[in-house]
């Protein structure tokens, strides 16, 4: 019986201005974390080509990526300097390496992004709500992986979707992530982006044409997302809606 194909890198680690790779791997285990370190950063790459005899280095100028099965970047965290200190067989990836290395200053508070971009990064179309299928807590992680991928793949902070009137369903916002996954969606389609935070809401609604009229939306379940998201965060969002004059409909 034919051996089961090798699963594609996911994330490379580049030297920033050669575009050189310096290692691929299928895994990386703490850069994303609930709490990342105050310096250097202790992460793993899983399943690496990486000979298990090769010398500890470290690197200058250093760009980790997050790719798709055809090699596609998905995302670009620049990490600066790294050091790479051993390369030990992997117990969970047959006959590759994982190699242990250090970012200095470099990890990510967004600990489901581990788990998510695989699916993203799986070539399979996002479908509609499947942010909902993940913990609350992961929402920050889902639109931080939205986030990246919508720029990375030439996006820009604006409206694309053609719905005249998108639709929010407060009674899916369990926290103020959920707002934003959900009003991407609304916007901008499944794995849409529009907006992160106040700031970057207000640039993607500021984004647009002069003859384009302010976006309208129809918002339901309104008193759902006023009980579930902390009032500040709620208060500054209507503030930009208003300030960008944005038509709301409110059941």
């Amino acid at each position: 019986m034919a051996a089961d194909p090798p699963m594609p890198a996911l994330y490379r680690l580049v030297e920033d201005e050669l575009d050189r790779e310096i290692l691929s791997s299928q895994d990386l285990d703490g850069f994303f974390v609930a709490e990342p370190p105050a310096q250097s950063a202790l992460v793993t790459f899983i399943g690496t080509s990486v000979r298990s005899d090769f010398r500890p280095r470290q690197i200058e100028d250093v760009e980790l990526r997050v790719v798709d099965a055809a090699g596609k970047p998905l995302a670009y965290y620049y990490i600066g300097r790294a050091e790479l200190h051993s390369a030990l067989p992997s117990e969970t990836v047959a006959g590759t390496t994982n190699v242990s290395a250090s970012f200095f200053g470099y990890a990510l508070p967004y600990p489901g992004a581990r788990e998510i971009w695989p699916r993203w990064a799986s070539g399979k179309p996002i479908e509609r709500g499947e942010w909902r299928a993940y913990p609350p807590e992961m929402y920050e992680s889902w639109l931080h992986v939205a986030q990246h991928a919508w720029f990375a793949s030439g996006h820009q902070a604006k409206r694309y979707g053609l719905e005249p009137e998108p639709v929010l369903d407060g009674s899916e916002m369990i926290n103020i992530a959920g707002f934003y996954c959900a009003l991407g969606e609304a916007v901008n389609g499944p794995g849409g982006y529009f907006g992160s935070n106040p700031s970057a809401l207000e640039d993607c609604l500021t984004n647009r044409p002069p003859d384009q009229p302010p976006l309208k939306l129809v918002w339901r379940n309104f008193r759902d997302a006023e009980q579930s998201i902390d009032q500040d965060e709620l208060g500054y969002v209507l503030a930009v809606l208003r300030r960008t004059g944005v038509h709301v409909t409110f059941h």
